[in-house]
Parts: C-alpha cells; sequence; structure tokens
C-alpha cells in the first residue's frame, strides 16, 4: 500500500496515467478503489477496479461481489461516469497531463528561490510545494503560524485556488499546498499559475 491511499488513487486516476503511476512503484495492484474524479465532478460515484485473476474465481463461485450500498448501481450516475471516462479518452486528456508535467514543474521550480520552501514533487498535474522553517533541517513551521493558510488566502487574492494540506511531519505540524490545475490548462496559463503562487509566496515572506 502506498503512503496515503487517497492521494494515491487520485493521483492515478485524475493527474497521471495508471501504467504510468504504478510502473515507477514496479508493481501493478489487484484492486483499485477509485471514486472522486470518476464523473468529472458532476455526480458522487466510485468502483472497484479489479484483474482477471481476482475476479475470474469469483464469477466461477458465487458469481458476485458480497456487498450493496444504498445508493449503489445508480444508472444515471453511471452514466455520467462513463461519459467522463469517454470524454477522457477521446481528448487523450490524461496524455496531455502527461506531457504537461515537465513545463508545470519548470514553472513551479522558480519558487525554490525562497528559503521557506523545502521540497516541490509530484507527477502529472498533481504537485506539492512543501514549506519549512530551515531548509537545511527541514523543520517545519509551528503549527500556530498558520503559514500555510497565510498563502493560500494571498494566493486566493490574487485569484488562484490551491489546497493547503498540514500535518504531514508529526500529525500537526508540517505544511504544504496542493497544486492541481484541470486537464484543460494551457502552457501559458501554467505559467501564469505560477506567477500568482511566486506573488503570493512574496507577500507571505514580506509580512513575516
Amino acid at each position: 500500500m502506498l503512503g496515503h491511499l487517497e492521494f494515491s488513487l487520485w493521483l492515478v486516476r485524475e493527474r497521471s496515467s495508471l501504467t504510468g503511476t504504478f510502473s515507477y512503484k514496479n508493481f501493478v495492484p489487484d484492486i483499485l478503489v477509485a471514486g472522486k474524479g470518476l464523473t468529472g465532478g458532476y455526480a458522487p460515484l466510485s468502483a472497484v477496479i479489479s484483474s482477471r485473476e481476482i475476479l475470474e474465481p469469483i464469477a466461477r463461485g458465487s458469481g458476485a461481489f458480497n456487498h450493496a450500498q444504498t445508493f449503489s448501481h445508480t444508472p444515471v450516475i453511471c452514466a455520467a461516469g462513463v461519459a467522463a471516462l469517454r470524454y477522457l479518452k477521446a481528448h487523450r486528456l490524461v496524455e496531455r497531463c502527461r506531457s504537461l508535467e515537465a513545463p508545470l514543474f519548470a514553472a513551479l521550480s522558480r519558487l525554490r528561490r525562497f528559503p521557506q520552501v523545502g521540497d516541490i514533487r509530484g507527477r502529472g498535474l498533481l504537485a506539492a510545494v512543501e514549506f519549512v522553517r530551515d531548509r537545511v533541517t527541514r523543520q517545519p513551521f509551528a503549527r500556530a503560524e498558520r503559514f500555510v493558510e497565510r498563502v493560500t488566502a494571498r494566493a486566493f487574492e490574487h485569484g488562484l485556488l490551491i489546497w493547503p494540506n498540514v500535518g504531514h511531519v508529526d500529525g500537526r505540524d508540517g505544511d504544504l499546498v496542493i497544486v492541481a490545475p484541470p486537464f484543460v490548462i494551457e502552457e501559458a496559463q501554467i505559467d501564469d499559475l505560477a506567477s500568482r503562487l511566486e506573488r503570493a509566496l512574496e507577500d507571505v515572506v514580506r509580512a513575516a
């Protein structure tokens, strides 16, 4: 199991390719639980995806999974999921995410000039920018400083929505922001995104 299941599945489904994401970990999963972005956000839908090796013995036996949910097997929601997946495939949006990975991380690398940026990592169009008190020792900001919240608020004022995350060091301290632009972002917009985040970080650092 990867470190954070939800994060990993989001990475797999929405911002990179299935085989590409797992190949760098050198394994292919037998069972994959997916949700959240499966319908493009239009309706709540989750799914269990499995290999033939897992499914064939079940098919020869009971012929069904022994589980049920109150709102399962809803045709309208499933139709939304099928439509979203067909759109992704027809427009090769997953492949597009992979092709825009290099421009995204090149633009975000400008943030490394700030000593408060401890790391920039991710795959496809899903990036994390980690903030630290000391880059050498990787000492995090104290939670009371609310550093990532201040960066997020300033980014919003500059017209950029980012996702603040905390507690990545010890469950309490450890600040980072998730940068997850839409599949359809253009390369010029990636540069604009990075510039807005850069200005937000400048504002917070200057005010400290």
